[in-house]
C-alpha cells in the first residue's frame, strides 16, 4: 500500500504581527492609489478589515498548499 504524501506537514498559521504589517501596507498602498487617481484625502473609504484579514489568511494557506503539492 502506498504511503500518503506529505502526511507530516502541518500548516502553521500566519502570525498576527505579519497580518498587521500586511494591513498597514495595504492601507498605505490603497491611499496612494486613490491619490494617484485623483481622489481627495477626505474621500470616504469602506474597507472591511475582517474580510481583508480573511483574504490574507486564505492566500497564505493557498501559498502553503502550492508549496507542498506543486
Amino acid at each position: 500500500m502506498q504511503e500518503k504524501r506529505n502526511k507530516n506537514l502541518k500548516y502553521e498559521r500566519i502570525p498576527y504581527e505579519d497580518i498587521e504589517n500586511l494591513l498597514r501596507t495595504f492601507h498605505k498602498r490603497f491611499d496612494d492609489f486613490l491619490l494617484l487617481k485623483g481622489f481627495p484625502l477626505e474621500a470616504e473609504r469602506n474597507v472591511s478589515f475582517y474580510t481583508l484579514i480573511d483574504i490574507i489568511v486564505r492566500v497564505d494557506k493557498r501559498k502553503a498548499y502550492y508549496h507542498c503539492f506543486h
